[in-house]
């Protein structure tokens, strides 16, 4: 360790000092005016901290904290660590182990953390893998931390606001209920103290690294739009003194949905499909994840013909493949093939499919959907979207692409 001795030789003396200007100001003031405390007490402390061999080699560099860099300057040092000192639960002790913190904060320069990724839309009643290095559960089994809790207040504002809603779980960014699940991935060795670039791109990695099995679970696990917000955190709380400055990432569907209630999910069923979907080759794999997109996108969409266009280039992408005919008679036979089940069945989802089609082609060719139409409309959406939340099953169970010319001519008697 740098200098931990003198260093603390240095910054113990200046705390007791500290500690006591402060109370002696503090004396005429009422609780709200003790704080910020005044420069006659950070100053000399601020002076120091930039004695500490600790210090001056981080001076000016990058510390990743509260989704953002706090520059290491001494007098913003200083703060924190006279809060770190005003510790009365920790008795005479209080001052060395604010001094043992900062030394210990500086010396870092990686730290292991944790992505969290809160979901609204989802909810699942144990712990469960759903991805490399990613595990799903349910919200409130999360650790306790400042952004769980801050969700939570959110929340309970959203319950007693007295501003209209329809008591959907997400409505807005200031407008929710407590997520049902979360996705948590470990992160070993986050840069710390260093360059912004490295913390700011280790991040967006770990962003884009948890939105790969969002479509999954749109699709196949829920069968509806999630809305997600996402926060790093230092599973050292103590590293973590910007806390106070964090903020949910939220990230939605390309048309933002509103989410009415958690689809409760059954772990086994999820870690099965999961580890399904990941070992499929990668176009494959690449093509069903688009596909799921276009599922999700489907049920966000406000007009039932964009709806039914989407959900229509759901199939399309997943059906897609050597063979004669239009794509319309493709998906209509390979996902009642590839379902399977009596001919009754097969008939029936047949048939769906290929009056989504058809809706598609009048919308999209300048016919138009008369309101009259919508129930029976939505009734065919209805049943698509369960054809297809069938035929990602099947997908699955295969663990390959389909001979689809093999597959059109097959028995398929699979219930």
């Amino acid at each position: 360790m740098i200098g931990q001795n003198s260093d603390r030789d240095i910054l113990i003396p200046a705390l007791e000092v500290a500690l006591a200007r402060w109370e002696e100001w503090k004396r005429e003031k009422t609780i709200l005016g003790s704080y910020p405390p005044p420069d006659a007490v950070l100053t000399p402390l601020a002076a120091a901290i930039e004695k500490c061999d600790v210090y001056k080699p981080v001076a000016g560099r990058s510390l990743f904290s509260g989704y953002s860099g706090v520059v290491l300057h001494a007098p913003s040092l200083a703060l924190p660590l006279l809060y770190h000192a005003d510790r009365p639960n920790l008795g005479a002790g209080a001052v060395s182990a604010a001094a043992d913190w900062l030394i210990r904060a500086l010396e870092t320069r990686k730290a292991d953390g944790v992505f969290i990724v809160a979901i609204w839309g989802l909810s699942v009643h144990r712990e469960v893998k759903i991805a490399d290095r990613m595990t799903l559960v349910p919200f409130d089994q999360l650790s306790d931390s400042h952004m769980k809790r801050r969700i939570a207040e959110r929340a309970v504002f959203t319950k007693q606001s007295r501003r209209a809603w329809d008591q959907g779980v997400w409505s807005s960014p200031n407008l929710y209920d407590l997520p049902g699940a979360a996705i948590v991935r470990k992160v070993a060795k986050f840069p710390y103290i260093g360059t912004p670039a490295a913390s700011f791109g280790r991040l967006a990695e770990l962003e884009a690294e948890t939105k790969v099995p969002l479509p999954f679970l749109e699709a196949s696990a829920a069968g509806q739009p999630l809305v997600t917000g996402s926060w790093f955190e230092y599973e050292d709380k103590d590293l973590d003194f910007n806390e106070h400055e964090n903020y949910l990432a939220l990230s939605t569907p390309e048309i933002v949905p509103h989410v009415r209630s958690h689809v409760s999910v059954d772990p086994d069923a999820l870690a099965r499909d999961a580890a399904a979907l990941w070992s499929l080759p990668s176009g494959w794999q690449d093509d069903i994840l688009r596909s799921m997109q276009r599922f999700t996108l489907s049920q966000c969409r406000h007009q039932i013909v964009d709806q039914v266009i989407d959900l229509a280039i759901a199939f399309e992408i997943a059906m897609h493949g050597s063979g004669e005919g239009p794509m319309s008679w493709k998906a209509a036979v390979r996902s009642a093939q590839l379902i399977g089940g009596r001919l009754s069945r097969r008939q029936k989802n047949r048939l769906t499919i290929e009056e989504l089609f058809k809706i598609r082609s009048r919308g999209a060719h300048g016919g138009s959907l008369k309101p009259s139409e919508r129930e029976k409309l939505e009734i065919v959406m209805s049943d698509a979207r369960g054809v297809y939340r069938a035929v990602l099953a099947g997908f699955l169970s295969l663990g390959a692409r389909p001979d689809w010319q093999a597959l059109e001519l097959e028995p398929r008697t699979r219930k």
